[in-house]
Protein backbone atom coordinates (compact mmCIF):
# COMPACT_ATOMS: atom_id res chain seq x y z
CA UNK A 1 0.00 0.00 0.00
CA UNK A 2 2.62 2.27 0.63
CA UNK A 3 4.21 1.65 -2.97
CA UNK A 4 0.86 2.49 -4.39
CA UNK A 5 1.05 5.88 -2.16
CA UNK A 6 4.48 6.76 -3.10
CA UNK A 7 4.19 6.32 -6.67
CA UNK A 8 1.05 9.34 -7.75
CA UNK A 9 3.48 11.57 -5.24
CA UNK A 10 6.32 11.19 -7.42
CA UNK A 11 4.75 12.04 -10.60
CA UNK A 12 3.42 15.06 -8.48
CA UNK A 13 6.98 16.24 -7.61
CA UNK A 14 8.38 15.71 -11.43
CA UNK A 15 5.53 17.73 -12.71
CA UNK A 16 6.25 20.54 -10.33
CA UNK A 17 9.76 20.52 -10.95
CA UNK A 18 9.39 20.84 -14.69
CA UNK A 19 6.09 23.36 -13.88
CA UNK A 20 8.80 25.64 -12.24
CA UNK A 21 11.70 24.92 -14.57
CA UNK A 22 8.92 26.46 -17.48
CA UNK A 23 8.13 28.90 -15.15
CA UNK A 24 11.81 30.29 -14.28
CA UNK A 25 12.71 29.80 -18.07
CA UNK A 26 9.61 31.61 -19.28
CA UNK A 27 11.02 34.68 -16.68
CA UNK A 28 14.18 34.70 -18.09
CA UNK A 29 13.12 35.45 -22.04
CA UNK A 30 12.32 38.84 -20.28
CA UNK A 31 15.14 39.72 -18.75
CA UNK A 32 16.97 40.18 -21.93
CA UNK A 33 15.61 43.43 -23.88
CA UNK A 34 16.45 45.01 -27.16
CA UNK A 35 15.32 47.93 -27.49
CA UNK A 36 15.51 50.73 -30.65
CA UNK A 37 16.18 54.07 -29.84
CA UNK A 38 13.93 56.96 -30.92
CA UNK A 39 15.32 59.94 -32.81
CA UNK A 40 14.81 62.97 -34.69
CA UNK A 41 15.82 63.78 -38.27
CA UNK A 42 15.79 66.99 -40.64
CA UNK A 43 13.38 66.04 -43.65
CA UNK A 44 16.08 65.86 -46.76
CA UNK A 45 19.00 65.06 -44.28
CA UNK A 46 20.72 62.02 -42.46
CA UNK A 47 20.53 60.60 -38.87
CA UNK A 48 21.68 57.84 -36.89
CA UNK A 49 19.41 56.04 -33.60
CA UNK A 50 21.07 52.67 -31.63
CA UNK A 51 19.63 49.52 -30.98
CA UNK A 52 20.87 48.58 -27.14
CA UNK A 53 20.55 45.43 -25.03
CA UNK A 54 19.38 45.57 -21.36
CA UNK A 55 19.42 43.15 -18.32
CA UNK A 56 16.68 43.32 -16.65
CA UNK A 57 16.49 40.38 -14.78
CA UNK A 58 18.73 39.76 -11.06
CA UNK A 59 21.53 37.41 -12.42
CA UNK A 60 24.50 38.18 -14.91
CA UNK A 61 24.53 36.96 -18.00
CA UNK A 62 27.49 36.64 -20.36
CA UNK A 63 26.96 37.20 -24.09
CA UNK A 64 29.41 35.91 -27.01
CA UNK A 65 27.04 37.18 -30.49
CA UNK A 66 24.24 39.03 -31.37
CA UNK A 67 22.22 38.94 -34.91
CA UNK A 68 19.40 41.42 -35.29
CA UNK A 69 17.35 43.21 -38.45
CA UNK A 70 15.93 46.98 -38.08
CA UNK A 71 13.56 47.64 -40.52
CA UNK A 72 11.24 51.37 -41.25
CA UNK A 73 8.13 51.41 -43.29
CA UNK A 74 8.54 54.50 -45.73
CA UNK A 75 10.66 54.55 -49.08
CA UNK A 76 11.42 57.73 -47.94
CA UNK A 77 13.78 56.35 -45.42
CA UNK A 78 16.80 54.53 -46.43
CA UNK A 79 18.87 52.47 -44.03
CA UNK A 80 22.46 52.78 -44.91
CA UNK A 81 24.97 50.59 -42.55
CA UNK A 82 25.13 49.57 -39.09
CA UNK A 83 28.51 49.95 -37.15
CA UNK A 84 29.76 49.97 -33.74
CA UNK A 85 30.02 53.52 -33.09
CA UNK A 86 27.22 53.21 -30.23
CA UNK A 87 26.40 56.48 -27.72
CA UNK A 88 26.71 54.04 -24.91
CA UNK A 89 29.66 51.50 -24.84
CA UNK A 90 29.40 48.85 -27.56
CA UNK A 91 29.05 45.02 -26.32
CA UNK A 92 32.28 44.08 -27.81
CA UNK A 93 34.79 47.04 -27.75
CA UNK A 94 38.16 46.68 -28.53
CA UNK A 95 37.28 42.55 -28.87
CA UNK A 96 34.77 42.42 -32.13
CA UNK A 97 35.63 39.83 -34.81
CA UNK A 98 33.38 42.14 -37.50
CA UNK A 99 33.37 45.61 -36.49
CA UNK A 100 33.65 49.09 -37.10
CA UNK A 101 31.32 48.24 -39.96
CA UNK A 102 28.86 45.18 -38.13
CA UNK A 103 26.57 45.12 -41.73
CA UNK A 104 25.87 41.36 -42.60
CA UNK A 105 27.37 41.76 -45.88
CA UNK A 106 25.45 41.62 -48.57
CA UNK A 107 22.79 44.23 -46.89
CA UNK A 108 22.62 46.93 -49.66
CA UNK A 109 21.03 50.20 -48.24
CA UNK A 110 17.16 50.19 -47.95
CA UNK A 111 13.65 50.11 -45.69
CA UNK A 112 15.62 46.97 -43.62
CA UNK A 113 18.93 46.24 -42.71
CA UNK A 114 20.56 42.75 -40.04
CA UNK A 115 23.46 43.58 -38.31
CA UNK A 116 25.66 40.86 -36.10
CA UNK A 117 28.91 40.62 -34.44
CA UNK A 118 30.86 38.12 -32.35
CA UNK A 119 33.92 38.78 -29.45
CA UNK A 120 36.75 37.34 -30.13
CA UNK A 121 37.64 35.98 -26.90
CA UNK A 122 35.53 34.85 -24.36
CA UNK A 123 31.80 36.83 -23.65
CA UNK A 124 31.36 40.39 -22.55
CA UNK A 125 29.48 40.18 -19.01
CA UNK A 126 25.74 41.92 -18.60
CA UNK A 127 25.67 42.64 -15.28
CA UNK A 128 21.70 43.12 -13.93
CA UNK A 129 20.04 46.37 -14.99
CA UNK A 130 23.31 47.25 -17.25
CA UNK A 131 22.28 48.55 -20.91
CA UNK A 132 25.21 47.80 -23.91
CA UNK A 133 25.11 48.92 -27.42
CA UNK A 134 24.84 46.36 -30.42
CA UNK A 135 24.86 48.75 -33.59
CA UNK A 136 24.59 52.57 -34.18
CA UNK A 137 22.10 52.18 -37.70
CA UNK A 138 22.75 54.98 -39.92
CA UNK A 139 19.86 56.61 -42.47
CA UNK A 140 18.95 58.79 -44.81
CA UNK A 141 15.87 61.17 -44.66
CA UNK A 142 14.56 62.37 -48.72
CA UNK A 143 13.56 65.41 -48.87
CA UNK A 144 10.26 63.95 -50.09
CA UNK A 145 9.24 62.81 -46.79
CA UNK A 146 6.33 64.08 -45.16
CA UNK A 147 7.13 65.13 -41.74
CA UNK A 148 5.59 63.12 -39.24
CA UNK A 149 6.71 59.93 -36.99
CA UNK A 150 7.41 56.81 -38.45
CA UNK A 151 8.14 53.44 -36.61
CA UNK A 152 11.54 51.32 -36.51
CA UNK A 153 10.53 47.56 -35.98
CA UNK A 154 13.64 45.32 -34.89
CA UNK A 155 12.62 41.60 -35.81
CA UNK A 156 11.02 39.80 -33.13
CA UNK A 157 13.31 36.97 -32.06
CA UNK A 158 12.23 33.08 -31.98
CA UNK A 159 13.02 29.79 -33.71
CA UNK A 160 14.80 30.82 -37.38
CA UNK A 161 14.52 34.55 -36.26
CA UNK A 162 17.50 37.13 -37.93
CA UNK A 163 17.40 38.47 -34.02
CA UNK A 164 19.05 36.31 -31.70
CA UNK A 165 21.41 35.97 -28.56
CA UNK A 166 24.30 33.74 -27.90
CA UNK A 167 26.98 32.54 -24.98
CA UNK A 168 29.95 32.38 -25.34
CA UNK A 169 30.08 28.75 -26.92
CA UNK A 170 27.13 29.51 -29.54
CA UNK A 171 24.02 28.30 -27.28
CA UNK A 172 21.33 30.47 -27.80
CA UNK A 173 20.03 32.92 -25.16
CA UNK A 174 16.57 34.06 -24.73
CA UNK A 175 15.66 37.22 -25.44
CA UNK A 176 12.29 38.80 -24.21
CA UNK A 177 10.32 40.99 -26.65
CA UNK A 178 12.21 43.91 -28.32
CA UNK A 179 10.97 47.62 -28.24
CA UNK A 180 10.74 49.00 -31.52
CA UNK A 181 11.67 52.88 -31.89
CA UNK A 182 10.72 55.93 -34.18
CA UNK A 183 12.25 58.54 -36.28
CA UNK A 184 10.52 61.77 -36.11
CA UNK A 185 10.67 63.37 -39.53
CA UNK A 186 10.70 67.31 -39.18
CA UNK A 187 10.22 69.95 -41.79
CA UNK A 188 13.97 70.75 -43.40
CA UNK A 189 15.15 74.78 -42.48
CA UNK A 190 14.26 76.03 -45.84
CA UNK A 191 10.30 74.75 -45.37
CA UNK A 192 10.33 76.07 -42.05
CA UNK A 193 11.28 79.05 -42.83
CA UNK A 194 8.94 79.40 -45.38
CA UNK A 195 5.95 78.30 -42.77
CA UNK A 196 6.75 81.04 -40.47
CA UNK A 197 6.94 83.53 -43.01
CA UNK A 198 3.51 82.32 -44.09
CA UNK A 199 2.23 82.54 -40.64
CA UNK A 200 3.92 86.24 -40.25
CA UNK A 201 2.30 87.11 -43.67
CA UNK A 202 -1.68 85.71 -42.37
CA UNK A 203 -0.81 87.19 -38.64
CA UNK A 204 0.29 90.36 -40.35
CA UNK A 205 -3.12 90.51 -42.88
CA UNK A 206 -5.55 89.84 -40.22
CA UNK A 207 -4.07 92.67 -38.00
CA UNK A 208 -4.17 95.32 -40.89
CA UNK A 209 -8.07 94.32 -41.50
CA UNK A 210 -9.16 94.79 -37.67
CA UNK A 211 -7.65 97.99 -38.32
CA UNK A 212 -9.75 99.06 -41.41
CA UNK A 213 -12.42 97.75 -39.46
Amino acid sequence: MNRYFHLPTRWLVLFLSAMCLLGSATSARADLILSAQSVQAKVGTSGAFDVSLTNTGPNSVTVGGFSFRVSVNNPGITLTQINTSTAIPYIFAGQSLSGPIITTPGNLPGQSMSASDARLTGGTLLAPGATLGLGHVLFNLSSGLPPGVYPVTITPPGFGSLTSLSDPNGNPLPLGTAINGTITAVPEPASLLLLVAATGFVVVSRRRRSATR
